[in-house]
């Protein structure tokens, strides 16, 4: 009896569980890849379109989107900006404002000091490392996936 009451709640259990839908946006022949789930924002560019749109997903479908705004077939979406964490954006500028302040500090110290100015390499070289890695993080922020050969976007539902 203990048997058959588990089997049934076990039953009883999985007649509640729903299946896993999302897109994938993937690389092919690598492992970049990321996942849209329904309600996560999209930023994309519809074929024949010259502005990107960015709307909330409400449900997903083999062939189409729904977004706020209405329907999307997959086929349509050409270009995709993908969602990058806010941490790029601003530990990049953050970085390019260090990176020039320290240098613009130094000169303002020198002047401060009496000193004439001139620079100091070890301060220059601190300097350009900051600013171009800060300007590093933020053009990568601002990439662009064209949905061609190599990337694709995909329907995925996991019962």
């Amino acid at each position: 009896m203990k048997k058959f009451a588990l089997v049934l709640i076990l039953f009883y259990l999985t007649g509640f569980s729903f299946a896993q839908e999302f897109l994938v946006l993937e690389k092919m022949g690598t492992k970049k890849r990321i996942e849209y789930h329904i309600e996560d924002q999209m930023v994309f560019r519809i074929q024949g379109e010259e502005i990107f749109r960015k709307d909330k997903i409400v449900a997903l479908f083999d062939s189409a989107i729904i977004f706020k705004s209405g329907p999307v077939k997959l086929s349509e979406i050409e270009q995709i900006k993908p969602v990058v964490k806010g941490w790029m954006v601003v530990t990049g500028g953050t970085l390019v404002v260090a990176g020039v302040g320290y240098f613009l500090i130094d000169q303002f110290n020198q002047l401060f000091m009496g000193n004439s100015l001139s620079i100091d390499q070890g301060v220059l070289r601190t300097s350009i490392i900051l600013t171009v890695t800060g300007a590093g993080l933020i053009l990568l922020s601002k990439r662009k996936v064209k949905i061609k050969k190599n990337w694709r976007l995909r329907y995925v539902r996991i019962y």
